[in-house]
């Protein structure tokens, strides 16, 4: 039915139409903000659970309605991180793109979790990277650089699992993740997979990028990443400086901040420490404290989750016994070892059988179809197939008992030779112990050397000075006694000169001796030397202790005294400094000593290579005394040594 233009039907017809389109306008208009909505709150969470912020995240939930494809995915990362439970997501319905905002974000989430799931399963690891890849697909489409950086993150991480292989795409990856790591933690983030990437790819020293990362994470509060940076530190000094006891140390930080966090995750993330502190104690030739960093591990990690840590720590278990002859032992880890490869193996092996049996499924049932006759055919297929596995199967198995054969011969021949190279490690030992004796003895020669030289050169250029003074006035009164006017105070001139003599000789004593051996201790011999040296070119020095209740050996004593008086002597002769610390710490198995000045600094590359400022001697010392020595300096800003002495 129509009706003309005037009609009053047409009036109500247009009111209609108008109704509809508000009501559709409004509708638009509420879909946009419920998906603004949605985007704000995955951004939140996504960079929440990225800085493993737990409880922050859950009090987000808690406060606010939320969407239930989101809390999905807050509830799954709580259970992971929080408590240790890797529950199975719900399964990904399509992977067909989708153009509305709210299901792509949605999807996104999914593809997250159901990722994760398998990475941390061991599943299947190609199409792991597939969700990971299509989730920074959406990310993409939606132009979110938040949701980018984290596929993007996630993605680099995982191809960090094979290094080898993925070498050449690295660079690329990381160039992407750079450009979306706007907000202050994604850049630290940034900074970490780029310097695992340059320690692995050519052992380059990062520790000024780590450094920095270190600062930068305690300014912004955040304790995950300052323990993820100590980690890195720690790997760094390992594998590109090989100072293993500075790399125990930033260890050491990692580990206390992940107790302090109390998750599950962050447990583990301790507990997987301990082999990093036994590679460290084996490649510092302390096989015993590798083995019982190893075997801790071991005891408190649930070996069924977590093969590869588990074949790791069983080939340095087996490397360490090795080292201590203990071959039985050696040969027990690395049959494990070899047994947990041939599990993580098969396990490869299967999800890749599994994989080609669910296309080679699909496929039948397309073909049962469109054509029932190819049914024997594709029976023969599946036949083959088989065959082929178990012949897949039969030559791994057969592969392994070689292995197994060929190490039992192995160890066999190592025992038949043990017994004759016995005899010969006992004299290299023995000739080892000689050597280092003698080297000892020369150092202790040469410093006392040393000390001999100094007290003469100051003896010459202080007292000598100032008593050829005195005798140069006894000379002139002695010629002109009866002429000069002013006997009485040249007299007394001279018996100053001579005041200053003994005092300086007085001084000189206190100094060099300053108490050590004295009654009360190296603390107050440590203090009286610090209100001696304060107010030469007007320095202020101060001393500061904790833990020294009791007594040293007066022989250590002795010489740690004389390494904090060589160092004080450098601050008063080359600093010029105005402040200067002295802080002495007594751990129960070791001393900490630090002295710092707010001096101008040297550059420590060059001091290196040149015998200057007394740093070789106080070495030398440290080094008989079996401790270490680090020294942080840049010009104009001051200078810090750090000595640890073991007890």
């Amino acid at each position: 039915m129509t009706y003309p233009v005037g009609h009053p039907q047409m009036a109500e017809i247009k009111k209609y139409i108008i109704y509809l389109a508000i009501v559709a306008f409004h509708f638009q208009l509420l879909s946009a903000q419920n998906s603004t909505k949605l985007s704000s709150q995955i951004d939140s969470l996504v960079v929440l659970f990225r800085d493993i912020k737990v409880d922050e995240a859950e009090a987000f939930i808690k406060s606010r309605p939320i969407d239930p494809y989101l809390k999905e995915y807050a509830q799954w990362n709580i259970n992971y991180l929080k408590k240790g439970i890797i529950n199975k997501p719900s399964s990904l319905s399509s992977s067909k793109k989708v153009r509305d905002t709210s299901k792509s974000q949605q999807l996104f989430l999914r593809l997250l979790i159901n990722g994760e799931y398998l990475k941390l399963t061991g599943t299947d690891e190609k199409r792991t990277f597939d969700l990971y890849n299509e989730a920074r697909q959406i990310a993409v489409a939606l132009d979110n650089g938040i949701l980018i950086s984290e596929a993007q993150r996630r993605i680099i991480q995982l191809l960090y699992n094979d290094f080898d292989d993925k070498i050449d795409i690295l660079p690329e990856e990381l160039t992407i993740l750079k450009k979306y790591s706007t907000a202050e933690s994604d850049k630290l983030w940034y900074l970490i997979l780029e310097s695992i990437f340059y320690i692995s790819k050519d052992l380059s020293d990062q520790s000024k990028n780590l450094k920095y990362g270190l600062k930068e994470s305690k300014k912004i509060g955040n304790k995950y990443l300052e323990a993820r940076f100590n980690q890195m530190l720690g790997v760094n000094y390992y594998k590109c400086v090989e100072n293993y006891a500075l790399s125990n140390q930033y260890y050491d930080q990692a580990v206390e901040i992940y107790r302090e966090l109390d998750l599950a995750f962050t447990r583990q993330r301790a507990l997987d420490l301990h082999i990093n502190f036994g590679v460290n104690a084996y490649r510092n030739g302390q096989p015993n404290e590798a083995i019982l960093n190893l075997l801790l591990y071991l005891n408190y990690e649930d070996l069924t989750t977590n093969k590869h840590y588990s074949s790791m720590a069983f080939d340095w278990l087996s490397k360490s016994y090795e080292k201590l002859k203990k071959n039985d032992s050696a040969l027990f880890y690395l049959d494990k070892k070899i047994e947990f490869d041939s599990i993580l193996n098969k396990r490869k092996f299967a999800a890749a059988i599994s994989k080609a049996q669910i296309e080679n499924q699909t496929s039948e049932q397309q073909k049962k179809i469109l054509e029932q006759e190819n049914d024997l055919l594709l029976t023969e297929q599946k036949k083959t197939q088989n065959q082929n596995i178990a012949i897949a199967l039969g030559g791994s198995l057969l592969t392994v008992s070689l292995i197994g054969f060929l190490l039992f011969k192995n160890t066999k021949r190592k025992q038949r030779i043990a017994e004759q190279e016995k005899e010969l490690e006992i004299q290299k030992t023995e000739k080892i112990l000689k050597e280092q004796e003698l080297t000892t003895i020369d150092a202790m020669i040469a410093g006392q050397e040393k000390e001999r030289q100094r007290l003469a050169s100051d003896l010459h250029d202080s007292v000598g000075a100032t008593l050829s003074a005195a005798r140069l006035q006894f000379d002139h009164i002695a010629k002109n006694k009866d002429k000069l006017d002013t006997l009485d105070e040249l007299l007394n001139k001279t018996g100053v000169l001579l005041n200053d003599a003994y005092n300086e000789v007085r001084s000189m004593a206190h100094l060099k001796n300053s108490g050590v051996i004295a009654k009360n201790g190296l603390l107050p011999a440590v203090e009286k030397l610090a209100k001696n040296a304060s107010g030469t070119n007007k320095l202020k020095v101060e001393v500061e202790d904790f833990g020294l209740e009791n007594r040293l050996e007066n022989t250590l004593e002795i010489t740690i005294f004389r390494i904090i008086q060589e160092l004080v002597t450098n601050v008063i002769k080359h600093a010029e400094a105005s402040e200067a610390t002295i802080s002495i710490t007594q751990h129960k198995d070791s001393l900490n000593i630090i002295v710092e000045d707010n001096g101008r600094g040297f550059d420590t590359q060059i001091i290196q290579q040149k015998e200057g400022m007394g740093l070789s001697g106080v070495e030398r010392r440290v080094e008989h005394l079996e401790g270490t020595l680090e020294v942080d300096s840049t010009p104009g800003k001051g200078t810090s040594v750090l000595i640890d002495i073991p007890l």
